[in-house]
């Protein structure tokens, strides 16, 4: 019994010249919690490529079909698919699984149990099937091994540099050996293995840079230069194989920061800054990650920066150099809702609309509840935001009666904002729509979270970059308002 079914024009295969179809079809308990009665699957999304723009793109259907088989329902998708590639099934941050054209991957979705010492940002458990099932479920295999390769990062809190470097270096190589032997015991391909041997080793890179938030601003202990360079694989980098992993752009993007720029440099969005990343960007790379790293690279700086930095040669250069017609269109809005911010006030900024957790829109300056409050800014995503949440609850637990504190949240997904408002059983807390590109962010130039930004009863600002709650100091300024 056809459940639903969907058809988009044929016309759109027409896109896809040497594109096979390729199926996943996922069966499905309709009883269980969170699924819907009808043809149920997931969004696909493509490799983070155009991340850049703020959206990921996403796999276009070409068929969809809902069948019912005795308890079980199914849906059918069907997509047009040039090349072996990477793809991400949107449930939370998602299963990373490997597309095969002219396939036809076969998944069980079940309720996730998820292992108490083992981070994984999924909402259901996959299982599948089929003459590639362990293609397929590679990467949820490394997941379950060592933590998820592409979301997952070291909580830098407590530790020394070597302490965070030989942690890195621990999970690198427990990742690489798992994926050999994993390798063997199942006749991977070479050219599949090799494509997620580069998976694992972004995660490895990214965690190296990463390294850069361990350290303070007077620690003279340590070149984050010296010891990045003669860890990572430049050349790898910059290969075409490394271009397809689902990370690539920003971990490559992050590197090229650290490399650019002394850890020591005061003034980090400056002209020299940004002239020799971009030389270096136009130097190594090539076709769609050069155009993707160069725009993220003029987001950067228009976006966290100064951006008058961006002059109208630049703009200019970049047009020429950039051949995606879609990236240049968005950098140039970009810059023009910037240079139309410019001039954004405060009270501009307490009438953001923010979304509470039933979905209601509401002015920010509305949840000032006619005390003092600390704006909490955050992601599920960033570790050190959620290690200082048990310091805010005793805070609320102190002076409740006093100050108010709510949690704003800059999650580009609202789902991952949910979940993980649910899970650490945050009661205040709200969702920025716009995120980083919010009227917020440009007037308080939020390029870093946690922050804490202190208003009066009256909704006034008191203090944009107040102490974490872990911090004594914050007390002291309690005690006195």
């Amino acid at each position: 019994m056809k459940l639903k079914l969907l058809l988009l024009p044929l016309l759109l295969l027409k896109l896809y010249a040497n594109a096979q179809q390729t199926t996943i079809a996922l069966s499905y308990n309709p009883n269980q919690p969170g699924f819907n009665k009808d043809a149920f699957h997931f969004v696909l999304n493509q490799k983070l490529y155009a991340l850049c723009t703020g959206k990921i793109p996403t796999h276009k259907p070409i068929n969809i079909q809902g069948i019912k088989s005795g308890e079980m329902n199914s849906t059918i998708v069907s997509y047009a698919l040039k090349d072996t590639s990477l793809a991400i099934f949107e449930d939370l941050f998602g299963h990373e699984v490997i597309l095969i054209p002219g396939d036809t991957m076969k998944v069980t979705i079940g309720q996730l149990e998820k292992p108490k010492d083992i981070l994984l940002p999924w909402y259901y458990s996959l299982t599948y099937s089929g003459k590639n099932k362990y293609i397929y479920s590679i990467l949820d295999s490394i997941a379950l091994s060592t933590t998820d390769v592409k979301s997952d990062m070291i909580n830098p809190k407590g530790k020394t540099v070597d302490e965070f470097i030989r942690i890195a270096e621990t999970r690198f190589r427990s990742r690489e050996n798992y994926l050999k032997d994993y390798s063997i015991r199942h006749h991977i391909p070479l050219h599949i293995r090799e494509m997620v041997y580069n998976e694992v080793y972004a995660a490895y890179v990214r965690d190296l840079v990463f390294l850069q938030s361990t350290l303070k601003s007077d620690d003279n202990s340590a070149d984050i230069t010296a010891i990045l360079n003669p860890k990572i694989d430049y050349n790898r980098l910059k290969s075409t194989q490394f271009s397809k992993v689902v990370t690539a752009a920003h971990v490559v993007y992050q590197y090229l920061l650290v490399m650019t720029s002394p850890f020591k440099s005061t003034d980090f969005f400056n002209k020299n800054r940004f002239n020799t990343t971009y030389n270096l960007i136009q130097k190594d790379f090539n076709d769609e990650m050069r155009d993707d790293l160069l725009s993220r690279h003029m987001k950067q700086y228009i976006t966290y920066g100064d951006h008058r930095i961006i002059s109208p040669e630049i703009v200019a250069r970049f047009n020429s150099d950039c051949k995606n017609p879609k990236f240049v269109s968005y950098i140039d809005s970009l810059l023009k809702t910037k240079q139309e911010k410019a001039n954004l006030n405060f009270i501009d900024v307490m009438n953001s609309q923010i979304t509470d957790l039933k979905g209601k829109s509401q002015p920010l300056k509305d949840v000032i509840a006619k005390k003092p409050t600390l704006i909490d800014c955050w992601a599920s995503w960033c570790r050190p935001c959620i290690d200082e949440f048990p310091f805010s609850k005793e805070l609320e637990k102190s002076y409740g009666n006093k100050i108010n504190l709510i949690y704003l949240s800059f999650d580009k997904s609202t789902a991952a904002w949910l979940s993980k408002a649910k899970e650490l059983n945050l009661q205040s807390t709200y969702h920025m729509p716009d995120n980083f590109e919010s009227d917020f962010a440009t007037f308080f130039k939020l390029n870093t979270i946690p922050r804490y930004i202190l208003v009066d009863a009256n909704g006034n600002l008191l203090n944009t970059d107040a102490p974490r709650p872990s911090d004594p100091r914050l007390k002291e300024i309690f005690d006195s308002l």
